[in-house]
């Protein structure tokens, strides 16, 4: 990790640096956001400031928050706690209190299914659209 005031660097070094520096960059459907990653470390390794990620790549207070909530849900999860347990902890301390035939059809339950279903989803190869970006949410940034 370069650490840099807009954004760090994540570089992964193989082999003798004496030798020189070459980068491998893979053409695929992250080529563009590869190429504007290097070139902002070229930026950086020349003495001028890199300038911020993509937007795309940057998560928003809410993104952030929602994110915080899904591994929260996932951890108790896979602890083996109960949804009902999972809920209580992350949404409403009440739900302990909801009669069983209740909260079979509780707006709650259905909230903390979804959530831990959509973290789940993440778990298993979702969160590679996080690192990735969102190629949607990109196109609405562009300038035209």
């Amino acid at each position: 990790m370069l650490d840099d005031p807009d954004g760090a660097h994540r570089l992964w070094l193989v082999g003798d640096r004496r030798q020189g520096t070459a980068f491998l960059i893979p053409f695929d459907d992250n080529f563009g956001a590869r190429i504007h990653g290097l070139q902002r470390l070229h930026r950086r390794l020349s003495g001028r400031r890199a300038g911020p990620p993509l937007r795309s790549l940057r998560l928003s207070a809410a993104q952030r928050s929602r994110l915080t909530l899904l591994i929260r849900a996932l951890d108790g999860e896979q602890e083996g706690a109960t949804r009902r347990e999972i809920a209580a902890v992350l949404l409403d301390d009440e739900a302990r209190h909801i009669p069983a035939i209740e909260w079979k059809n509780a707006p709650l339950r259905k909230k903390i299914n979804r959530i831990v279903a959509k973290a789940l989803d993440l778990m298993n190869g979702g969160y590679l659209a996080l690192l990735r970006g969102d190629p949607a949410r990109a196109k609405r940034f562009r300038r035209r």
